[in-house]
């Protein structure tokens, strides 16, 4: 059974995954696997790629030497393609210039905002015995503190739940279900100060006096309260500690970002042009209604084949000002850009109400995350290796697959081939007799294995006359003597999807499933 495990990335991990790098690293020969052409692979490389790739990659009679043999061939194919300046292709610089961005963000973050959380022990303690207490809480939210204190005259007199369900009848739309106005289990830190200091005291099935709730006030029934027990180990290690240790850190890393923004981006004096908001806002939304390309944004609007209108109107206004600042402007097609990576806030807005509001927020975003970036830049960050190495060894990877792409392009399996092949090999296909020759029930399985069979014959040749130019030295004393997590054969079934906590972008390069299948 495979396990799907999402893990943090660490920083320190690419700085020695190094071995994409164009230039000569120098790396004791005990800390080599193999060298092609021009690029290394370390044994730290080839450590983190077998143990973070899809378990189907590892499972062979010789696990380790067939791995290997799968990054020689990625490496040759990345070299050649490489050679042929498919580093330069639009998809390979659209994604590394968005990786770099993410890179450099990341590191502004690191610097300025987690490298200052300080958690003292007592507050951490303190906390950890305050969770303990948790409340399920009904809530009635109002405008004004009249109509709390109104809502509450009644509720206190007919039943809250009563008096909640009276007032859903009275909407436009009835709301039969109260559950949305019933709260999941919460804690301390899931409640604002001012609430739990007017709810602290009220018991169940009470109603709170009217307490001040996002934009206005708010009545409080708590609907269960538990105290759980604590074990005094609890407090000094475990999964309890690092849970409320990482809590409290986003807490902490919240108010020095709100203060980082007040700090540095209040004197931009930023404006968003609402005007041009209210034009772009609906041709994006109809874009998203559509379906966007996924691919660059940019050039689908500037297509000249195009017919759709809010793509025509569009690209009228790319150049106009978006967001005015102290230090320029930001365009139509700033933001375009940006949106290119940033997607996914936009897309799952489903009306075009919440779907503005996200447009705008998105925009602040840019504004915010373009101006750390730019600090991030400033102190250096672009140069370093933590930065450079990332981004050369997705880059190689990238290379790899377009130019991957570009040698298979084409290739289509004929009937005849795919009749040949199911005739020979339906009893490997695990196909009953009486089934053996109904061929159009299994075509869309032979297609895509025939298909896959043809990639690597086509491969396997253009890598015949790869490897004459690029000589290949395997050490495989150093090879069989790495300790590997999941070496063994029930463990090379599992597989880890290893993502960075920051982005959620894959942390490195993992060897290409369609070695195996397609």
């Amino acid at each position: 059974m495979k396990k799907f495990i999402l893990l943090h990335f660490v920083i320190g991990l690419i700085l020695i995954l190094s071995c994409t790098s164009q230039k000569k690293p120098e790396i004791p020969e005990n800390e080599i696997v193999a060298r092609v052409g021009d690029v290394i692979i370390t044994a730290s490389e080839f450590k983190y790629s077998f143990e973070y790739s899809p378990s189907p990659v590892k499972l062979s009679y010789e696990p380790r030497k067939t791995f290997l043999n799968y990054l020689i061939k990625e490496k040759l194919i990345s070299l050649e393609g490489y050679s042929k300046g498919y580093h330069r292709h639009r998809a390979v610089q659209r994604a590394v210039k968005n990786r770099r961005y993410n890179n450099l963000l990341q590191m502004f973050y690191k610097k300025y905002v987690h490298d200052r959380v300080k958690i003292p022990e007592h507050d951490l303690r303190d906390a950890i015995q305050k969770s303990t207490i948790t409340w399920r809480l009904r809530i009635w939210p109002t405008r004004t503190k009249e109509e709390a204190e109104s809502a509450l005259k009644i509720a206190r007199q007919i039943g809250f739940a009563e008096f909640i369900k009276q007032e859903l009848k009275k909407g436009d739309v009835p709301i039969e279900n109260q559950l949305y106005f019933v709260s999941d289990p919460v804690d301390f830190l899931d409640i604002r100060p001012e609430i739990l200091e007017g709810i602290k005291d009220v018991k169940i099935g009470e109603i709170s006096a009217p307490i001040p709730f996002a934009d206005g006030y708010a009545l409080f029934e708590p609907l269960d309260i538990k105290r759980e027990g604590i074990k005094s180990d609890e407090l000094n290690h475990g999964i309890r500690r690092k849970k409320m240790e990482a809590r409290l850190h986003d807490i902490q890393a919240d108010k020095i970002i709100h203060t980082l923004m007040d700090s540095i981006l209040t004197p931009m004096d930023i404006r968003v042009s609402s005007k041009k908001v209210d034009v772009v806002a609906p041709l994006l939304f109809k874009w998203i209604s559509d379906t966007l390309p996924t691919g660059s944004l940019l050039e689908a609007i500037n297509q000249p084949d195009t017919e759709k209108t809010y793509l025509l109107e569009l690209k009228k206004r790319l150049k106009e000002p978006l967001v005015r600042f102290s230090n320029g402007i930001k365009t139509v097609q700033d933001y375009i850009e940006y949106m290119d990576y940033f997607r996914h806030n936009l897309i799952r807005q489903t009306n075009y109400a919440d779907f503005r509001n996200a447009l705008i927020m998105e925009i602040g975003r840019m504004m915010r995350n373009d101006t750390f970036v730019q600090i991030a830049e400033q102190d250096g960050y672009g140069d370093s290796s933590i930065v450079t190495a990332d981004v050369k060894s997705w880059e190689a990877k990238w290379t790899y697959d377009i130019y991957r792409s570009e040698l298979v392009k084409g290739i289509v399996p004929t009937d005849d081939e795919l009749k040949d092949y199911f005739s020979k090999h339906w009893r490997d296909m695990d196909i009953v007799p009486q089934d053996s020759n109904n061929f159009e029930s299994y075509y869309h399985q032979v297609y895509n294995e025939v298909l896959h069979q043809k990639h690597l014959a086509r491969l396997e040749q253009e890598l015949t006359a790869i490897r004459q130019r690029y000589p290949l030295q395997i050490n495989e004393e150093v090879l069989n003597k790495l300790e590997l997590v999941g070496d063994s054969k029930n463990s090379r079934n599992i597989s880890f999807f290893v993502r960075r906590r920051f982005d959620r972008q894959a942390a490195i390069p993992t060897v290409d499933l369609k070695w195996i299948y397609y």
